[in-house]
Order: structure tokens, then sequence, then C-alpha cells
């Protein structure tokens, strides 16, 4: 789920982190507040954001927040599509090529897959992880990935 569905119902809640350049990631939460409105508007959305973080912006397909403390904004985007058949269990990591046209993905189950960002059509089925896929990266020619598993083994993988 999205921070824009999570925070679709009164209550609704969305984790947020701001990562900072050699130090530490710093981690919070989203809350809506609690009002009666079941259309959300969002350009008029009352969102709280925990200690420390300060929501700047937020509208229909973007949340800006900020870490004013340790200089640090971020930016979330609204997802405009949505992939739901390419992992049968869940999705721990992602990464978009630097062109933006690939993107990869890699599961609970093993799976390190390859799509294509404008349709979600499945490119390739990497193989080589006999467990989780934890993460995964393009490299910045985006036709090499490295991917870490929970078989504690690293693959450079030909996209």
């Amino acid at each position: 789920m999205d921070w824009k569905e999570a925070l679709r119902n009164p209550g609704g809640k969305a984790w947020i982190s701001c990562s900072r350049i050699n130090q530490s990631t710093v981690y919070g939460e989203l809350v809506r507040a609690h009002d009666n409105e079941d259309n959300v508007d969002y350009n008029s959305l009352a969102v709280e954001a925990s200690d420390g973080f300060s929501v700047t912006n937020v509208n229909k397909t973007s949340l800006t927040l900020s870490f004013p403390e340790g200089e640090c904004s971020t930016k979330f985007v609204s997802p405009s599509a949505i992939f739901p058949n390419l992992h049968k269990k869940s999705i721990r990591c992602i990464d978009i090529s630097p062109g933006g046209g690939l993107g990869v993905s890699g599961g609970d189950d093993g799976t390190l897959l390859v799509w294509d960002t404008s349709n979600g059509v499945l490119r390739r089925d990497l193989q080589g992880h006999i467990s989780d896929v934890n993460t995964c990266k393009f490299f910045p020619s985006g036709k090499v990935i490295l991917s870490g598993g929970a078989d504690l083994r690293l693959k450079n993988l030909v996209s």
C-alpha cells in the first residue's frame, strides 16, 4: 500500500523515512487527522507528522516533508501505475534503471524480476538466489543488477 492509499481514511497511517548522506536514516510516521470526510481532497488534507518531521506540501500526486534538524527533505510521489501480478509473495526491494525504462524487484520467494516500467510486462526472471532477495540495485549502466539475499549471496546479474 502506498502513502496515498494509507491516508485515504481518517486515522490512516504511513511510515516515512528521510535519508541523509553519511548519516543514519531518520524514520517516523504520517497520520491523517481524524475528520469525518469520506471524500479525500488531497490539496486540503490534514496530515500530522511524528516528532521532528514537517509536512510541507500534499497534493494528488505527491507529498513533501522535511526533517529540519537533520537538514533533510524528501518527496514521495504517488504511483501512476500498479502491477499486481509480478510477484506471488511480498516484495522486499525495488529499483528503477537510470533511464527509467526498467524496474527490478526482489521477493520473499527468491524471485528477482526485471520489468518494463511503462506497462509492467516481465522482461526477465533472473535466477540465482535460493531464498528471499533482500536488496537489488541497477548499476549506472542500467544493464547489470547487483542483488543480495537471505542465502548470504551477492549476485551480479545481467538484465
